[in-house]
């Protein structure tokens, strides 16, 4: 049994083909456990596996993340107590999304941090919880962000500009969207995200989207949320507001007229971007227009978000705010106002 062979060299490579080749007959299964990293076409690794699988001399298991259940019970082993402290199994589950890799490399570090404590002695102690784990947002253990990086510093510097720009988005990210982050054409873009997609492990086309102009954008997703968030935090903090900015304005020109649409996700990206005043400008906007729909407490929520983001607003510019509370309070008063109106309608 070799593990691990992502990190062997060539030798110990030699070594398996040669087993896997040899024509007299033996009592003998070599079994090779290893993580395809970046996905080179050049990989020594990639080539034999490929070459071992076409040839009918080896088979390839691929392991699927482990479920709920599963990641509980590798939990139960690390720990070695079978009632785990509450939560625990749903946060690690969550946060890893079932890479056992990750849920090792998590636990020793809420360990570590103290987030788990051992109460009792060695044979009868039993690890606790200090702080309830829903409610609480650990830092990317070191261990499990360096190596992230390691991976990601493998690719060239345009794959890694592609990657990052992708991490601007939270959850699926639209090849227009990292268009317009780079400031390239989609068409290029997208071409080099399927490319990605196909070579990296971590990054797998999700669908297509058909935007307001007929056009169909395809959209990708990380096979793990950990690997945004290492690809975001890399980013300096200038680069990423230019970035989201481009982002929030190319979503204004597709959805030209009907900006109410996508006011929320324009106005996340402005936020992340620190231009506080376009992000309530844009939610007051979407707002209004909701009024005149009467919609109100469509246009509550918004006001409502336009307010938070307006509270950021230096002294220079705190009467926004006020407009925009005396804006939500005109919103609530219609609404009190139609529900009564409703009410005695209902009545009679």
């Amino acid at each position: 049994m070799f593990e691990d062979v992502h990190w062997a060299d060539e030798s110990t490579l030699g070594v398996i083909s040669a087993l896997a080749r040899r024509r007299t007959p033996s009592r003998l299964m070599v079994l090779a456990t290893c993580r395809l990293q970046e996905g080179s076409a050049d990989q020594p690794l990639k080539r034999l596996k490929q070459d071992l699988v076409m040839r009918r001399l080896g088979v390839e298991l691929e392991l699927q993340p482990l479920d709920r259940q599963a990641v509980s019970q590798l939990l139960m082993r690390e720990l070695k107590q079978d009632d785990l402290p509450a939560g625990l199994d749903e946060f690690m589950y969550k946060r890893s999304e079932g890479n056992p890799l990750f849920v090792i490399t998590m636990l020793e570090h809420l360990i570590t941090q103290r987030y788990l404590v051992h109460e009792g002695t060695d044979q009868a102690g039993v690890w606790k919880q200090r702080t309830p784990f829903l409610e609480m947002d650990p830092d990317l253990p070191d261990e499990l962000s360096q190596m992230i990086e390691l991976e990601i510093e493998r690719l060239s510097p345009g794959d890694q500009r592609l990657l990052e720009a992708g991490s601007l988005i939270n959850v699926a990210f639209p090849a227009w969207a990292v268009a317009a982050a780079l400031e390239e054409d989609t068409p290029e873009i997208e071409e080099a995200c399927d490319e990605l997609a196909h070579r990296l492990h971590f990054v797998r086309r999700a669908g297509r989207d058909e935007l307001p102009d007929g056009t169909l954008s395809a959209f990708y997703v990380f096979a793990h949320g950990l690997y945004r968030e290492v690809l975001y935090q890399r980013q300096s903090e200038s680069r990423r507001a230019r970035r989201h900015t481009r982002i929030a304005e190319r979503l204004g020109e597709l959805f030209a007229g009907r900006e109410a649409n996508v006011a929320q996700e324009m106005a996340m990206h402005y936020e992340a971007a620190g231009n506080w005043s376009r992000a309530a400008s844009v939610l007051r906007s979407a707002a209004w227009q909701a009024r005149q729909r009467r919609a109100h407490g469509e246009a509550a929520a918004l006001l409502e978000l336009a307010l938070r983001a307006a509270d950021n607003l230096g002294d220079v510019e705190a009467g926004v705010a006020r407009e925009i509370r005396a804006d939500l309070v005109a919103v609530r008063e219609s609404m009190h106002a139609s529900s009564a109106q409703h009410g005695v309608t209902e009545k009679v």
